[in-house]
């Protein structure tokens, strides 16, 4: 494959993002906010959600607000957890979390889960 591909450094693929270092009020309903223990296998597990209010989740997509193709990867305790954000999925970033959005036309999200 020499020469049929082309080394990159990572951050010229995707931009990085890291989550708060704090947590909500939690709600009953409302946006997910997404934990680490959301992430099992290279997917998103929501049988068990915690939401947030509408003015909390403003505050906490300040930065940066996942979108469908999205990873999101846990950086603590479940090191190396990670899955791709899929499509009518409205949440944000928990704690200790990070997130990688490809750059438009360098790669594939689902290469580099």
């Amino acid at each position: 494959m020499a020469g049929e591909w082309r080394e990159l450094q990572l951050d010229e693929l995707v931009e990085v993002y890291d989550g708060p270092h704090a947590t909500p009020k939690k709600t009953d309903s409302g946006p997910i906010f997404l934990g680490i223990s959301n992430l099992a296998h290279g997917r998103i597990d929501l049988s068990d959600t915690e939401h947030l209010s509408e003015d909390d989740f403003q505050r906490w997509t300040r930065r940066i607000t996942p979108q469908p193709g999205d990873i999101v990867f846990s950086y603590e305790t479940r090191l190396g957890e990670a899955a791709i954000i899929p499509n009518g999925l409205r949440c944000c970033l928990g704690r200790r979390m990070g997130l990688l959005r490809a750059r438009p036309g360098c790669v594939d999200s689902r290469f580099l889960l």
